[in-house]
């Protein structure tokens, strides 16, 4: 099943997968008791498709002249998002998924 997500923020989206157990922090240095510091990567957990898409632009209907001609202007819609499948009804539950839009600005092959 496809699900679509949208969190406030890339770290809230990440924070999310990785409560839902589908991505993991991985870090480069350690104190000396072993507790993890400074800067830490993400790393997948598991096989199911994500795509990030993040913030998504939307045109406001305004055009503006530039020095290569007109343009439409674009507007930053609130929140970013993610499409992922291949992952459980739980996993799922975890996350902060959204409906269907009616026009997705990306979808999955065959879809």
């Amino acid at each position: 099943m496809n699900y679509y997500l949208k969190a406030q923020s890339e770290a809230d989206l990440f924070a999310a997968l990785e409560t839902a157990g589908l991505y993991k922090k991985v870090y480069s240095e350690f104190d000396e008791e072993g507790n993890p510091i400074g800067d830490f990567e993400f790393q997948k957990v598991g096989q199911y498709d994500l795509d990030v898409i993040g913030t998504i632009f939307k045109p406001t209907g305004v055009m503006i002249q530039g020095e290569d001609g007109e343009y439409p202007e674009m507007e930053a819609l609130d929140g970013y998002h993610a499409n992922i499948r291949g992952i459980t009804a739980e996993q799922a539950a975890m996350l902060p998924t959204i409906e269907k839009p009616n026009a997705p600005v990306r979808v999955w092959a065959g879809d």
